[in-house]
């Protein structure tokens, strides 16, 4: 993937699971400084974490999302496969009972290959390569508690830490919120973000 021009200094990313490391590293392209901003202290890949209760549930990386996670960060494969994800071939090494008999398969390679892990440790992996982007910082231990600007332009966020009570204040250019659902915070502010989404939205609240 081509880098792009960074004619912005500042975005944040509020939440830091699989959807926020994956915009953040889209955005490390365009943008001078990237930063995710997370309630949680990450853990080492392959632990679960608080803000992700539904990682001990079974998940599936199918072959597009791994490809797509290739293309984002070169050799990821080998990590996974170093951190204990086993390599599957979908095609060929994948078997489901139903009407009565097996699913069909090959006896080649399908090209049809990901890894099956674990949510945590997919997470984990990835957050390591994110860790290596250069411009990309990260707020742990932080949670955003209100938007600075009006309804027509987003300029910060104030969020506060773990370790202060008082309110802090971080400025930006654009806004990238992770959401399943308009929040508190959101409609303080004015915003009015979509009701639902099919996998995850980017809702960019300010652009200069």
């Amino acid at each position: 993937m081509s880098r792009g021009t960074r004619e912005q200094t500042r975005a944040i990313v509020i939440g830091g699971s699989i959807a926020g490391l994956l915009t953040a590293r889209v955005l490390s392209e365009f943008f001078e400084q990237v930063t995710i901003v997370d309630r949680d202290h990450f853990p080492p890949a392959g632990e679960p974490r608080r803000g992700v209760p539904q990682s001990v549930q079974p998940h599936v990386l199918f072959t597009r999302g791994y490809r797509i996670l290739e293309e984002l960060f070169p050799g990821i494969g080998n990590d996974l496969k170093s951190a204990g994800a086993i390599p599957i071939d979908w095609g060929k090494e994948f078997h489901y009972f139903t009407k009565g008999a097996f699913n069909a398969t090959v006896e080649e390679g399908s090209g049809l290959v990901s890894f099956t892990c674990t949510r945590p440790l997919l997470e984990g992996t990835v957050r390591n390569q994110v860790d290596l982007v250069p411009n990309i910082e990260w707020l742990e231990g932080s949670r955003v508690c209100g938007l600075i600007g009006s309804a027509e332009q987003v300029k910060g966020i104030r969020y506060r830490t773990s370790h202060h009570e008082e309110e802090q204040q971080l400025a930006l250019d654009s806004l990238f919120h992770k959401i399943p659902a308009m929040s508190g915070t959101d409609r303080q502010a004015g915003h009015h973000w979509p009701e639902r989404n099919a996998d995850w939205i980017l809702a960019m609240a300010s652009l200069t």
